[in-house]
C-alpha cells in the first residue's frame, strides 16, 4: 500500500507541475471506459479539481457498457465530463480494413482532444502503459499522442493493482482489456499473449537487463521472439513520445523528498552499477542511465567502489554502497526505502 501512496502522490505532483508549469492551469483526456484511462482520469482530478475534463468519445461500434463505465466512473468521482460520438466522421471515410479503421478510429479521437484542448486552452493528458509503449502496440497520433503520460512507466499489470488502490470501479477493473475499436476486439487477443506474462518479459528484458538467452532459458520461445521483435519495431527508430514520469524508486525519491538522512542511499533492487562519475557541486551520481541521492559529503573525497558491497542480498533487498571517508555500508530493502521516504 505504502508503493501505491508514494506513486499517487508522485503522479498527482506529475500531472500539476508539467500542466501548470507551461503557463496553463487545465488538462483533458480520452475516457473509454478501460482501466487505463481510468487510472490517469482519477490522478488527473485528484491534481488539477475542476480544471479536469474527461471526454467520451464512442463510435457507433463502441459498447454499450464502456460508456455506462466511464460516466460512473466520472459520478463516482465527481469528474466533468463530455460525450462526443465519432460516428460522423467513421462514417464520412469508409474504411472496409479493420485495422486501417482501427487507426483511424484513435486519430479521430484523438483529434477531438486536441481541438478541444485548444477551445478549452488545456493539455492532452496521455492513458499509454509501460506495457502498451513498449510494444508498440498503439497508434500513432492517436492514443500514443499526448503532451504528457503520467502512467507510462507502469506495466499494464501494475495498472491493475493501482487502479484497485485507487477505488476504480469494479465494472472496469474486471473487464477484458480492450481498445474498443470494434465489436470484439480484445487487447490480448490481438497481441497473443496475456499481459501478465508479456510484462514477465518485458520487465526481465527492459527493466533487468536479462539477454535473448537468458530470456529463452526462463520463458517460451514464442513470447520472447515477439517481446524482441516489438520492441526493436517501435524502438529502432525515432518516435515522439511525450513526456513521462519515472517510477524507479530513487526517481521518486527525489521528486518527493529533496532533503534525505544523512548517510543515506538507495537503489532499487536489480539495478548494477559499474561506473562512478561525481560533479564537483552535484549530490546526484550517475551510474550508466541510474541514479543514487549521496549522503552530504565533501565531494573531494574518494569513493571507494566496492564491488563486494553490490549485489542481492535477499528477494526484497536493495543495493548497498561503501564510502572511504564515512566507512559505512548501508542496505535498505524497498519498503524500508519507502518509509524513509515518507517520513522524511
Amino acid at each position: 500500500m505504502k508503493k501505491w501512496q508514494l506513486i499517487e502522490k508522485f503522479l498527482v505532483k506529475f500531472i500539476y507541475e508539467e500542466i501548470t508549469k507551461t503557463g496553463l492551469k487545465k488538462g483533458i483526456c480520452g475516457l473509454s471506459g478501460g482501466i487505463d484511462s481510468a487510472v490517469v482520469a482519477i490522478l488527473a482530478k485528484k491534481a488539477l479539481g475542476e480544471n479536469f475534463k474527461a471526454f467520451l468519445l464512442p463510435s457507433q461500434y463502441s459498447s454499450k457498457s464502456s460508456v455506462d463505465d466511464a460516466i460512473k466512473l466520472c459520478k463516482k468521482f465527481d469528474i466533468d465530463y463530455e460525450i462526443i460520438s465519432i460516428a460522423p466522421l467513421l462514417n464520412a471515410y469508409k474504411i472496409d480494413n479493420k485495422v486501417r479503421f482501427g487507426n483511424f478510429s484513435a486519430r479521430m479521437r484523438m483529434a477531438i482532444l486536441y481541438d478541444k484542448s485548444a477551445e478549452l486552452n488545456a493539455l492532452v493528458i496521455g492513458t499509454s502503459n509501460k506495457s502498451e509503449l513498449l510494444l508498440g502496440y498503439g497508434t500513432l497520433f492517436g492514443d500514443l499522442a499526448s503532451a504528457l503520460n503520467p502512467i507510462g512507466d507502469l506495466y499494464k499489470s501494475e495498472i491493475f493493482e493501482f487502479a484497485r488502490y485507487l477505488g476504480v470501479i469494479d465494472e472496469i477493473i474486471n473487464k477484458p482489456p480492450s481498445a474498443d475499436l470494434w465489436e470484439g476486439q480484445s487487447d490480448e487477443k490481438e497481441l497473443g499473449f496475456s499481459y501478465a506474462k508479456l510484462d514477465l518479459v518485458l520487465e526481465d528484458f527492459v527493466d533487468n537487463r536479462a539477454t535473448k538467452e537468458e530470456l529463452l532459458e526462463k520463458y517460451n520461445k514464442d513470447i520472447v521472439e515477439f517481446v524482441l521483435k516489438n520492441f526493436q519495431r517501435m524502438h529502432g527508430g525515432e518516435i515522439f513520445i511525450p513526456k513521462i514520469p519515472s517510477m524507479k524508486m530513487i526517481e521518486l525519491a527525489k521528486a518527493l523528498a529533496p532533503t534525505l538522512p544523512h548517510k543515506i542511499i538507495g537503489i532499487r533492487p536489480g539495478e548494477k552499477m559499474h561506473e562512478v562519475m561525481i560533479t564537483a557541486d552535484d549530490r546526484v551520481v550517475e551510474f550508466e542511465t541510474y541514479y543514487v541521492i549521496m549522503p552530504t559529503i565533501q565531494f573531494n573525497h574518494e569513493v571507494d567502489y566496492n564491488t563486494n558491497a553490490l549485489g542481492h542480498k535477499g528477494k526484497d533487498i536493495g543495493i548497498g554502497f561503501e564510502y572511504n571517508s564515512l566507512n559505512n555500508t548501508q542496505w535498505f530493502t524497498n519498503e524500508e526505502f519507502l518509509e524513509m521516504v515518507e517520513n522524511s
